[in-house]
């Protein structure tokens, strides 16, 4: 992308879904503008006086700021290029899942049952690292999306946890349904449980910031699923 507009209703939906990946608070009722301003903004700006009261609500991931101290940089800097580049991504990702506008989304949505593609229940994703990341908040994880004859489901990452063991770093991601105010509401979300053992399922999580993995080292992601009482595991492609 070349230009993120805050005032942009995609972007600005995009910025707030990003967002909530490197808060630790929550701003659910604030408008896009007020939090982008609340983190963009410093004492030269013309509204700093309202801004510094809305930041000192904000609560940036501890991580962040860690990450800072050793590089000595502004922490709100950084986060404010963390949530713009993932916002980023999950634009571009919203574009490339695009599908007709008769897709009967919403009442597709109402029916879904949470953690279920018909009678398969998502378990959670893996995301395996050939080293020891030193930050694994620079992975900037999106959705993952699946895909077959036409028929698409989109999940988002809901929580994440990490492990570093031998050398390497395995990252393990909950997953929910997005709501129905998000910015993939174009999704049909009409994958079937039968799709997901398919041959030609198309299965994809996207990564928008890969600096923390160097060319050369190996990175895979899978995905759980459960059917009768069986684990099965889907390979993930890199988006």
């Amino acid at each position: 992308m070349n230009t993120f507009d805050i005032n942009n209703s995609i972007h600005a939906a995009a910025y707030k879904l990003a967002a909530r990946h490197f808060l630790s608070s929550t701003h659910e009722d604030w408008e896009a503008s007020r939090l982008f301003n609340a983190i963009e903004s410093d004492e030269d700006s013309d509204d700093w006086l309202t801004c510094e009261l809305d930041r000192d609500q904000v609560n940036p991931w501890v991580g962040i700021e860690a990450s800072c101290e050793h590089v000595m940089l502004d922490p709100w800097v950084r986060l404010q290029e963390y949530i713009v580049g993932l916002a980023e991504d999950f634009i571009k990702f919203r574009t490339a899942s695009i599908v007709p506008p008769a897709s009967p989304s919403h009442r597709r949505r109402r029916e879904l049952r949470e953690g279920f593609i018909g009678d398969v229940a998502i378990s959670h994703i893996t995301i395996k690292i050939s080293k020891e990341l030193e930050n694994v908040t620079l992975l900037d994880l999106g959705g993952v999306y699946l895909s077959c004859e036409g028929r698409e489901y989109i999940m988002d990452i809901s929580d994440s946890c990490w492990d570093i063991e031998d050398g390497c770093t395995e990252i393990t991601c909950g997953l929910k349904t997005f709501d129905e105010d998000e910015i993939f509401e174009e999704c049909p979300f009409d994958l079937t449980g039968e799709d997901l053992f398919s041959s030609s399922l198309k299965a994809s999580v996207f990564v928008g910031d890969e600096e923390a993995v160097t060319e050369g080292e190996e990175m895979t992601a899978t995905l759980f699923v459960e059917r009768n009482g069986c684990t099965h595991a889907i390979e993930l492609a890199f988006e």
